[in-house]
């Protein structure tokens, strides 16, 4: 089996990201809190260590919201 473009990965990659911010309410109250955690890290002016580590935490939630979706819904 031939891998598809790049091109469409990308796009199926993100239409599945919508689709998770359309049907899922966690993961539309972690994206919330990822951009409250985005707002803070301006207000509070954080040294760019402490801002990466908060992004990447942030980001990890994500990750794993999907992969819990991705298994509950196999299951």
């Amino acid at each position: 089996m031939q891998k598809p473009p790049f091109y469409k990965s990308l796009f199926y990659s993100i239409k599945g990201i919508f689709w998770m911010l359309k049907s899922e309410r966690n993961f539309q109250l972690e994206v919330l809190a990822l951009i409250v955690n985005l707002f803070l890290i301006v207000y509070f002016k954080l040294n760019t260590t402490d801002a990466a580590f908060i992004i990447l935490v942030c980001f990890l939630v994500l990750i794993t919201e999907t992969l819990n979706t991705t298994i509950e819904k196999i299951c």
